[in-house]
């Protein structure tokens, strides 16, 4: 039931992540709504995808032409999040 929910809300930049169903609805709520706190913190054991979670988080968020929640691809913040070259 709640996959359905996400992908009504446009799960696209979250939607190759496997797993975090919660994290993942509560972050695409915040970037539809422009509700965004000032930090988060990523925690679990080695190799369940913080990284991966940030980064797209990330490319979601400074991304220059972003509908909803999905990140254009094609601005330069999202190639320097690609790069790994934003700050």
């Amino acid at each position: 039931m709640r996959n359905i929910s996400l992908l009504r809300l446009g799960m696209k930049e979250f939607q190759d992540i496997i797993g975090n169903e919660d994290a993942k609805e509560y972050f695409i709520k915040a970037l539809t709504k422009n509700h965004l706190s000032h930090s988060y913190i990523f925690e679990g054991p080695y190799g369940v995808g913080k990284k991966t979670f940030a980064r797209k988080l990330a490319k979601a968020i400074l991304c220059e032409q972003r509908k909803n929640d999905k990140a254009c691809n094609e601005c330069q913040s999202c190639h320097m999040v690609e790069a790994g070259n934003s700050s």
